[in-house]
């Protein structure tokens, strides 16, 4: 398999990663996978998944967490209009789980862009908080 990996990058992973290279390079080759985080502010997870209509399977990074077994039009979508879900990489998700808020909390968000986490914060802070 070809890698069109800049040699400089390449090099530093392949000394970073060590046996693991072989499979980090790998992944480069698996389809990509479009996901979505339920808005718990809006909807809650049960009703979210009684009510959308397109395959999904459970990420193993956030509860809320989705991986979309089908193509989705989410500009089409009422719950994506509904502020129902937000369309989030999963891998994404796992920053949040790991930081863990708790209500009342204050929460400083330095890469605010384009907000994915900083709503997933949001959801967890549950109204309060900062």
């Amino acid at each position: 398999m070809k890698y069109d990996l800049p040699p400089e990058f390449a090099e530093r992973m392949k000394r970073l990663l060590g046996a693991d290279y072989p499979d980090f390079l790998s992944a480069y080759h698996l389809p990509y996978r479009r996901g979505l985080r339920v808005n718990t502010l809006k909807c809650s997870i049960d009703k979210f998944t009684q009510l959308f209509p397109y395959a999904i399977t459970q990420s193993p990074f956030c509860a809320g967490g989705y991986y979309l077994e089908e193509e989705l039009r989410a500009g089409a979508d009422p719950l994506h209009h509904a502020g129902a879900y937000y369309m989030q990489e999963p891998s994404a998700t796992a920053a949040v789980t790991i930081l863990d808020p708790k209500p009342g909390e204050r929460v400083l968000d330095l890469c605010a862009a384009p907000g994915g986490k900083s709503t997933q914060i949001a959801a967890a802070l549950k109204g309060s908080g900062l």
